[in-house]
């Protein structure tokens, strides 16, 4: 009876995990991340296996710890390759660039370009992740002194960043339109204007912030 229950019992662990996360409640996350892999030790589920590095992953890079959370994408995409599923092993792919680029919460702290692969970038598209993909563009590319000396010329230098704007006002602009006075469409204005000032393009993110 117990065996015959214990995905279910997995399942609400891990949803309970998922609302933590969500919460920013990290530490009780890996409380309970840290249950569930001593109650599967031995098992070799690793569909389970996946779930718990992937999310000790999230855990760790949200509370700073890069290094540590590395560690934990490189044991969720060797499960991912385990079970042979292509999307586990994207979502793995995805999480190791978001960490080198701090869970994307940091936008101030890259000096240089982050390597990114042609068929991480397919698969982005593919899987329909285009809000990652913007922040990929903007964050991963056009982050060298010289590039960075040339955008205050001309904006045409950082041909990255502004694809990443471009994209990203593509994904949310209708919908935002719609919503332009309810908190969510406030929102959507508001993190636009606020990544173009970031990137020094104060004359553009006024007309988000107005």
């Amino acid at each position: 009876m117990l065996e015959e229950r214990q995905p279910i019992y997995i399942s609400f662990l891990m949803l309970y995990v998922e609302a933590a996360i969500m919460t920013q409640n990290f530490s009780k996350a890996l409380e309970v991340i840290a249950n569930i892999s001593r109650y599967i030790e031995g098992k070799e589920l690793h569909e389970t296996e996946y779930q718990c590095a992937y999310h000790t992953a999230v855990c760790y890079m949200y509370q700073g710890k890069l290094e540590e959370a590395f560690a934990e994408t490189k044991k969720a995409k060797q499960e991912a390759e385990i079970l042979g599923d292509d999307y586990l092993m994207f979502k793995a792919d995805l999480l190791r660039v978001q960490n080198q680029m701090s869970g994307w919460y940091d936008i101030f702290f890259m000096v240089k370009d982050i390597a990114i692969e042609d068929s991480l970038l397919e698969q982005l598209i593919r899987y329909d992740y285009r809000n990652h993909l913007a922040h990929v563009y903007i964050y991963a590319y056009d982050n060298r002194p010289e590039v960075v000396a040339r955008a205050y010329r001309s904006e045409a230098a950082v041909v990255y960043f502004g694809k990443g704007i471009a994209l990203i006002y593509t994904v949310r602009m209708y919908q935002s339109i719609r919503e332009k006075h309810s908190l969510k469409g406030i929102r959507v204005y508001y993190a636009l204007g606020y990544n173009l000032n970031a990137m020094g393009h104060t004359e553009l993110a006024e007309k988000y912030y107005n």
